[in-house]
């Protein structure tokens, strides 16, 4: 049987810090079984738990006021949850998991196993981790799309093009979902 490692390029300004046998080196399973915990790690992240419970409490606190402060105070509420809800999803999702997805696992991967193997890999993963839930075209929508993303990036030389596109994605997703009639 054969095993692959995973090393990184080592950057020639650290050259000589790094002493030979330093570090431990990944297999690729190991790289992508971390890279998937990784990311499922980042989206059910409890964070927004406590924010809501703190909300319910203060709308607990405004028992006995009029019906014009409550509907007031909820849909203050509702338009700051949409609007940093939307800057998460539509700038800081797509900058960190192209920095993550395009910028370190693809290059890693392509790197070991060649263009498309490594964009077929990361846009795997990228799928596989976004499918929390969903059913499988979801999973294979976003599979091409990180294969997409990741093609651009080895195509452009540069990740702020597949950063672009992601957040044009994740925007007009965002857009759609705010119709539906679950928001009304």
């Amino acid at each position: 049987r054969q095993a692959f490692d995973l090393a990184a390029k080592l950057d020639p300004a650290m050259a000589a810090a790094a002493t030979p046998g330093d570090g431990e080196q990944l297999s690729l399973l190991e790289a992508v079984l971390f890279a998937l915990l990784g990311g499922l790690i980042l989206n059910l992240m409890p964070c927004v738990f406590p924010v809501l419970a703190m909300k319910a409490a203060s709308f607990a606190r405004l028992a006995g006021h009029s019906p014009g402060d409550l509907r007031r105070d909820g849909m203050i509420y509702t338009a700051g949850v949409l609007v940093s809800f939307g800057l998460l999803v539509c700038v800081l999702a797509p900058v960190c998991e192209e920095l993550f997805f395009r910028g370190l696992m693809f290059r890693v991967f392509a790197d070991r196993i060649g263009l498309i193997g490594g964009a077929a890999l990361s846009g795997a993963i990228f799928g596989l981790v976004h499918l929390t839930g969903g059913p499988l075209t979801t999973g294979l929508v976003l599979f091409a799309l990180g294969f997409g993303f990741a093609l651009v990036r080895w195509w452009t030389g540069s990740l702020l093009p597949s950063m672009g596109l992601h957040a044009l994605n994740n925007a007009v997703s965002f857009g759609v979902t705010l119709t539906f009639a679950w928001w009304i």
